[in-house]
């Protein structure tokens, strides 16, 4: 009887491949798993903010066969009363040396074993207490970002307090106590604390911003690792009352209670009575994962947007609301900024991670890059040292009358929301999550959203949604600022921020779908429902044995769904049952006559102790020797 020769050959090589490799892929990383990777120490993986894990033995060729290897409930919020709203998980885990370190939203912070999910510790700070401090934003308990540095974990607290806790034991080593409290300025400020500093290790500082909660004057703070006390804080907005100087300098605060000012160095000419005399300027607070370099000794911030009752009391472009600043981690002192939306009255702002180092190739030359999107929908290169663009900002998304985005000295800077009555803006919360580097390509996740200025009272004003919201994610090259590839998904994105690792790109959107995607196309490799809220990302490191995993979280409230949140470890599974997947996938192209009669003496009952990797093998060559008998005959 005739046979369809080459393509049968095809299939039993492919097949062939399919078992042998995954037999030694699975051999290798149990005998001898590279140290590469296993660990997770920042939020962001590294002090480059990248997401970027090298590791390699979850790769886009075997991701498809990950396994739920444990799972936890994260506990219960305790607290009662207005305090109770907070619930779920927006931090994304931390690997250390086979340790698993999460952080609620209620700011409990808890240490896993990473073969089990079973807890080592918690760390718990009186919730009530913390928000009952001067310059605390009351109910606001939002807790984003964990890190680690120095055998310590580093969170903060709800009243901006900052807590450094032994890795094995959860004990307090370090504190910052209530530094949102009496800041200078005029009003009584109150603020919510939401991530973690980053410290720059070779000058012994620790800098972290904070969030406004209904007021609050913008400001970042540096303070000594060894004494706990303030360095220095760089003020983003003016004091009550303005300042008729504003558009031409900078002021920081030193740790005596002096003031020092410089030139102003950016990208907007000087604007006379920047901010106006009000005496409600408020916002332009930074509540971002910040960016050190280690080597320079540079701190970038991301800022938000000025808020308050009628934005014609600031006219200007509001420096330095809405922009990219370094600043000399050491001091203070203001290097350069970029506005990216002068007078941003568009709800726009640098979200969740200020900004990603990388070494780019432009022109011939190697330059030291700082990559940031914003909900303006763009994504930028800047010069690291310079401030400078690298690239003409690459458009993300749909843009319908978003006029002061890059705009420059052209904006319009006495616009507020009444005038754009009647007017659907596009993007409103366009890049709403921190994107990944790796590969050199910079990955941005887009919240595709469109709104319309809506009057809530004699000058107040909300923004809203006019149609869907959905979400994209591009990749864009980063020698080029062009966009390689881009992937549509149905469902809003936010705060979930994305990793890159072994060719593949981690992604959850805001309702708990879990994609990996082929990092080189923008192809889906695999996905699954968490089966609960979105805000965190995907976290990659290795058990105590050396074999990765990814934690991947879920769970809170912002959908219809309410959870209290879970954390699932998903890895690869043992050789036998890998290879029996393979042996599925790859043996459907096999006609079935064919299989019929290869293994029909082969069955579960007389598998007995023989490995699956032994039997795929036996039925390779089964269906080769059949395939030439029946090629004789012919």
């Amino acid at each position: 009887m005739p046979m369809a020769g080459p393509r049968l050959q095809v299939v039993v090589a492919s097949l062939l491949v399919a078992l042998f490799g995954f037999t030694v892929l699975t051999t290798q990383v149990s005998l001898a798993q590279s140290s590469q990777g296993k660990n997770w120490e920042r939020a962001a993986y590294d002090d480059n903010n990248s997401g970027f894990n090298p590791q390699t033995q979850i790769n886009k060729e075997n991701v498809r066969y990950l396994q739920v290897k444990w799972t936890y409930q994260v506990p219960q919020n305790p607290y009662t009363g207005s305090l109770s709203r907070a619930v779920g998980i927006k931090t994304r885990p931390l690997i250390i040396d086979g340790t698993v370190y999460i952080g609620t939203v209620y700011n409990r912070i808890i240490a896993l074993d990473s073969e089990n999910g079973k807890e080592v510790w918690s760390f718990q700070p009186n919730l009530t207490a913390l928000v009952a401090n001067p310059g605390a934003g009351g109910s606001s308990v939002d807790l984003q970002h964990i890190s680690s540095y120095g055998g310590l974990i580093y969170t903060q607290a709800a009243d901006c307090s900052i807590f450094g806790l032994d890795a094995k034991q959860g004990t307090v080593k370090f504190t910052i106590p209530s530094p949102c409290k009496d800041i200078p300025g005029g009003m009584d400020y109150r603020y919510a604390g939401r991530g973690t500093p980053v410290i720059y290790e070779k000058g012994g500082v620790a800098i972290f911003g904070q969030a406004g909660q209904s007021s609050g004057r913008g400001f970042v703070a540096g303070y000594s690792t060894t004494t706990s006390q303030l360095l220095w804080r760089w003020f983003v907005v003016p004091p009550r009352g303005g300042d008729p100087d504003w558009d031409s300098k900078y002021v920081v605060q030193k740790g005596d209670g002096s003031y020092i000012t410089g030139p102003a160095k950016g990208n907007i000419p000087p604007y006379k009575g920047d901010w106006g005399t009000s005496d409600k300027i408020v916002g332009a607070t930074s509540w971002n994962l910040n960016l050190i370099d280690q080597d320079t000794g540079i701190f970038y911030i991301g800022t938000s947007v000025p808020e308050g009752d009628n934005l014609r009391d600031f006219p200007g472009p509001n420096l330095f609301a809405h922009s990219l600043v370094a600043l000399k981690a050491t001091t203070g002192e203001m290097l350069w900024y970029y506005q990216l939306t002068p007078h941003d009255i568009y709800n726009g702002n640098i979200p969740f991670q200020s900004g990603t180092l990388a070494q780019v190739q432009i022109g011939g030359k190697t330059v030291k890059a700082v990559l940031t999107a914003s909900k303006n929908g763009y994504a930028y290169a800047f010069d690291a040292e310079k401030g400078t663009l690298l690239w003409e900002p690459t458009k993300l998304g749909v843009h319908l009358n978003d006029v002061h985005a890059n705009a420059g000295p052209a904006a319009d800077m006495l616009i507020t929301p009444k005038d754009l009555v009647g007017k659907v803006i596009c993007p409103l919360g366009n890049s709403n999550a921190p994107p990944a580097y790796g590969y050199n390509t910079f990955y941005v996740p887009v919240q595709n959203s469109c709104s319309t200025p809506r009057s809530t009272g004699p000058n107040l004003w909300t923004w809203q949604r006019v149609g869907p919201v959905n979400s994209t994610i591009y990749a864009i090259d980063v020698s080029t600022g062009k966009t390689k590839w881009q992937y549509f998904m149905p469902n809003p994105f936010q705060g979930a921020a994305l990793a890159v690792s072994g060719g593949v790109v981690y992604a959850v959107d805001r309702v708990g779908t879990f994609y990996a995607l082929d990092a080189d196309n923008g192809k889906l490799l695999a996905t699954m429902n968490l089966g609960g809220l979105g805000a965190a990302g995907v976290s990659i490191g290795a058990d105590k044995k050396g074999n990765m995993m990814l934690l991947v979280t879920s769970g809170g409230s912002g959908t219809d769904k309410v959870t209290p949140g879970t954390v699932l470890a998903l890895g690869l599974g043992e050789a036998r049952e890998v290879i029996k997947e393979v042996t599925k996938e790859v043996i459907k192209e096999v006609p079935k006559e064919v299989i019929k009669e290869v293994t029909r003496e082969v069955t579960v009952e007389t598998v007995g102790p023989i490995s699956y990797a032994a039997i795929g093998i036996g039925i390779v060559i089964a269906v080769v020797g059949l395939v030439l008998s029946r090629r004789r005959k012919a």
